[in-house]
């Protein structure tokens, strides 16, 4: 035998070990019990004794750990999650209801608000092109889009709902500052929206991008951006670095 079929084989019998004891045990105490203690004639007990120490055995006996999902399976795993965080993040946006956002003093704020509307159905949109759920594994577009479906955007969001939430009780002079911020969150969201249009161009093309290029893209624009309220893009991805 291979020394791979050797290891095998410990495995098995160490995997095989607690239930062969729990059976074993199980079967001569429930025989022993029902023989000696209830009066069963040996064979009857014994017989017992064998079925319920082999349901035992069968409790124990280790689960067999789940297959590892196919590359299919995680591409339609990824788009899932990117088009439910497009649908969460949409109705997050839908509940900003601050003048801030609406009315002749809150253009900017208006502006910002459907920038980041357009995020949300632009990645939707994608996430639900045929020929990107026929990609053959999660690529540099899935990893992209992902990530800003799931950390990015909800990031962004998570700021405009903070301004928000301000604004009613804010001092006039507050006022000003906070609405003065729609600006900055409507520019990371423009960032976004192209980055997310990118990809779709690429896809319709046929073609795609690795995470290295998207992650240049991405960074080289928000460099541009001179706000001091922004949302920690570099963390959101940090883990897709090469």
């Amino acid at each position: 035998m291979t020394p791979g079929r050797d290891d095998r084989g410990a495995a098995r019998l160490r995997r095989l070990a607690v239930p062969g004891a729990v059976g074993i045990g199980g079967a001569a105490a429930a025989t022993a019990a029902l023989w000696i203690g209830l009066d069963f004639a040996p064979l009857i007990a014994a017989g017992i004794g064998v079925v319920i120490g082999g349901g035992g055995a069968a409790l124990a006996m280790p689960a067999k750990p789940d297959p590892e999902p196919t590359d299919a399976e995680r591409v339609a795993a990824s788009l899932n999650e990117i088009r439910a965080g497009a649908i969460a993040q949409g109705e997050r946006i839908r509940g900003l209801r601050s003048a801030m956002w609406r009315g002749p003093a809150g253009e900017t704020g208006a502006e910002a608000k459907g920038r980041l509307m357009a995020v949300c159905e632009k990645l939707h949109g994608v996430a639900s092109l045929p020929d990107i759920a026929s990609r053959a594994h999660v690529d540099g577009d899935l990893l992209l889009l992902h990530a800003i479906a799931t950390e990015t955007l909800p990031n962004v969001v998570s700021l405009a709902a903070e301004n928000d939430r301000m604004y009613p009780s804010a001092s006039s002079e507050a006022r000003i500052a906070i609405a003065a911020l729609a600006e900055g969150i409507g520019e990371q969201a423009r960032i976004l929206s192209e980055a997310v249009g990118r990809i779709e161009s690429d896809v319709v093309a046929g073609t795609s991008r690795d995470i290295r290029q998207h992650l240049e893209y991405v960074r080289a624009r928000f460099a541009k951006l001179d706000i001091e309220d922004a949302a920690d893009f570099d963390r959101a991805f940090r883990e897709l670095e090469p």
